[in-house]
């Protein structure tokens, strides 16, 4: 089994950006046929990059400045928990991925989420994205660890923002393998989690000598007021709307099957009526 998570050292970040505007490059932007570089209608294009800052304060609620982080990827995860149609889900290496085939724009996910990770680019524009989980309009977006770096020799990729870092401030790796490096820096007891009261168990850990908490990104708005009862949507989704999908997927096969019975005897009677 594998359990992906990175580790983030604050002592190491210089705030230099560089993880940001790999993001930004690797995920957001768009591209040309003939080298064009498209870039978001927008004035904060930082807004849209999965990593991006954050504010942070210590415990007694003072700011303490800002972190580069992203998604938390947690092991359970809101944005899962409230998704009607399953477009949010954990991958079995335990990573939080957007299907954005599946997904209807409700948006409940942006609104479910404590660390307000996700954002959502409404505006078009031209070009092509770099890879398939990059950024598409209309469809909440978020941190996916560039997921689509993944090989089939499984061995470990290496996300741009970890590539990015020149001070080796970010780690990636797996947390079910012994002999990787981040389960020695785990061990060392210096990791936290932000808000481990969430319950959320977050898989992106901190190196850090202040105890933080992390606030929504000061730019980003919720979409829905937090009225929303998620235990009471994900009761719903799996005892109500599940069951209705699954239902509906049988009864579609089942209709199908009887079509193609139908149309087998339609032309055998046909073959007869020309004999």
């Amino acid at each position: 089994m594998t359990r992906l998570a990175m580790i983030i050292n604050l002592n190491k970040c210089v705030r230099c950006y560089a993880c940001v505007y790999a993001c930004i490059q690797e995920n957001v932007l768009r591209y040309g046929d003939n080298g064009q570089i498209y870039y978001p209608p927008v004035e904060d294009i930082i807004r849209y990059s999965r990593t991006k800052p954050f504010n942070t304060y210590n415990d007694d609620g003072d700011p303490i400045g800002t972190i580069l982080t992203q998604c938390e990827h947690c092991d359970d995860a809101p944005c899962v928990s409230v998704c009607p149609t399953g477009a949010s889900y954990i991958t079995k290496d335990r990573a939080v991925l957007v299907d954005s085939d599946k997904c209807i724009q409700c948006l409940l996910c942006m609104d479910a989420c404590p660390y307000g990770a996700r954002t959502r680019l409404t505006m078009h524009f031209d070009g092509k994205p770099l890879n398939n989980l990059a950024l598409k309009i209309g469809i909440p977006d978020k941190c996916t660890f560039c997921y689509h770096r993944k090989t089939d020799d499984k061995s470990l990729w290496t996300p741009a923002c970890v590539e990015a870092c020149a001070f080796n401030a970010r780690v990636f790796g797996d947390l079910d393998n012994p002999q990787d490096p981040i389960n020695e820096i785990i061990s060392s007891g210096n990791v936290i989690v932000p808000r481990s009261d969430f319950g959320t168990r977050p898989k992106v850990f901190y190196v850090t000598d202040k105890p933080l908490a992390i606030e929504r990104y000061p730019v980003h708005k919720p979409t829905l007021q937090q009225t929303v009862n998620f235990d009471f949507w994900s009761y719903a989704k799996k005892k109500i709307i599940e069951p209705i999908v699954i239902a509906g997927a049988s009864l579609a096969v089942i209709f199908g099957a009887v079509h193609i019975v139908r149309e087998h005897l339609r032309e055998k009677k046909k073959k007869e009526e020309v004999k």
